[in-house]
């Protein structure tokens, strides 16, 4: 049983392939700033193979639409250089193709995932324009690749009271394995006509509920279903997710300096006050075109390690990310936006907290729980990965569904004692 000891910062690198997309999404990131620029197969190669070297848990290749990107075939080719590191591939799915499909299914991409945003034509065209048959025709080529199949989500003002029917869609039709459900931010495109779109306050505990309601009958019909917006905005433990075990992406939510991400122009971002494409300062700290990607991954990997970096509280980010709470001020958030230099004194940063510090370690693990662990650890050892963070814990990763799990350090010694039995 290995237990990986080694302490690391970062476990996760998103990689934006490309700026450019097939679609105009009124509440997409990259706002006015839609052109043709893409990053280099050669680069993207790089990176997934010093991702593979530091054992990176994942990297999520996306764009842009990475499917118009003109050495798609040569990045899908690359993915064959990981091995303990997983990839993720994240597309609309409207440009999918029978061939397409197939050079998925060839490459080393471990999940795919895919946007749909509700169960028929008037409700995901709302603000994704009209898409939803080609959207819903490449999920159905997606399955073919025999890849595990996330759909993605993004759940608004007017169309979260539908989303469960897309999850009894999916779970019915075993069109794929998870539903992640996430809110729209206050960001790029978004900032135009954000108040028309945001989710209310008591529209994501209205969201929740409908997820607590359908969660274990969707789980037995095959289809894990999560809001992973909900903790980041109202810092509430869904009865959901009242365990030791997340999402990655929701890990990447609590814990600020776990992850990086390369920009289409070679730049490589800290994500600690960071969402959507926005950041809080200046979080550039290398760039793949001068700095090799070793160096420029070993710089976010010493500034995280030196804790030279801060965050915002939970609370103050949910006020600017998804206007959530009585402060909500749109000047002042585009303020501290614009204004690298003098924009984040308008805001409290406060320090990053370890994830020993997270209050889900107030979860108990039973004697079941670790008995389990510890058998699907020796029984399926290539499926996961016990990972130290950062010197104060543990994660074990789960390979197939990228699902974490929060570990002590006790804890996992008692693990692996069990497992020699």
């Amino acid at each position: 049983m290995n237990v990986e000891k080694t302490p690391k910062h970062i476990i996760r690198a998103v990689v934006d392939t490309l700026q450019e997309c097939n679609l105009r999404c009124q509440y997409c990131h990259p706002g006015h700033t839609w052109e043709k620029k893409h990053l280099s197969a050669n680069l993207i190669e790089q990176t997934l193979s010093e991702a593979e070297q530091r054992g990176l848990l994942e990297v999520t290749l996306t764009g842009g639409e990475i499917t118009l990107h003109p050495e798609l075939v040569k990045i899908l080719e690359s993915t064959q250089v990981l091995d303990r590191t997983v990839s993720t591939l994240i597309t609309n799915g409207t440009t999918m193709t029978p061939e397409l499909a197939r050079q998925f299914r060839d490459s080393n991409v471990s999940r795919i995932c895919t946007s749909i945003d509700g169960p028929d034509a008037g409700t995901h065209n709302t603000y994704r324009g009209n898409s939803f048959d080609r959207a819903i025709n490449g999920l159905r080529l997606l399955q073919e690749t025999g890849k595990p199949i996330t759909v993605i989500t993004v759940a608004h003002h007017k169309n979260y009271e539908h989303v469960l029917e897309l999850s009894n869609l999916l779970a019915k039709e075993g069109l794929a394995a998870e539903h992640h459900i996430c809110a729209p931010s206050y960001s790029g495109t978004a900032k135009d006509n954000y108040e028309e779109f945001r989710l209310r306050q008591e529209e994501f505990f209205a969201l929740q509920q409908m997820v607590d309601d359908s969660y274990q009958d969707l789980k037995n019909q095959g289809l894990f279903v999560t809001f992973n917006s909900f903790w980041p905005a109202t810092g509430e433990r869904a009865k959901t997710n009242n365990s030791r075990t997340i999402t990655l992406v929701q890990l990447t939510e609590q814990l600020k300096d776990c992850y990086i991400i390369v920009r289409p122009n070679g730049d490589v971002r800290l994500t600690a006050a960071a969402w959507g494409r926005e950041t809080i300062g200046n979080a550039v700290t290398g760039n793949l075109h001068t700095d090799s990607v070793k160096i420029a991954l070993n710089q976010a990997e010493q500034i995280y390690n030196q804790g030279l970096v801060k965050q915002l509280p939970r609370e103050i980010e949910a006020v600017h990310k998804f206007h959530y709470g009585k402060d909500v001020n749109p000047a002042i958030t585009n303020k501290i936006l614009s204004d690298k230099e003098s924009g984040a004194g308008l805001v409290q940063m406060v320090p990053i907290k370890p994830l020993s510090e997270s209050d889900l370690f107030q979860i108990p693990l039973s004697e079941e729980q670790m008995l389990s662990i510890a058998s699907n650890l020796q029984m399926q050892p290539d499926r996961y990965r016990l990972v130290n963070i950062a010197g104060n814990s543990y994660v074990l990763f789960d390979r197939l569904t990228t699902h974490i799990t929060l570990l002590k350090p006790e804890e996992v010694l008692m693990i692996v004692g069990l497992g020699s039995h």
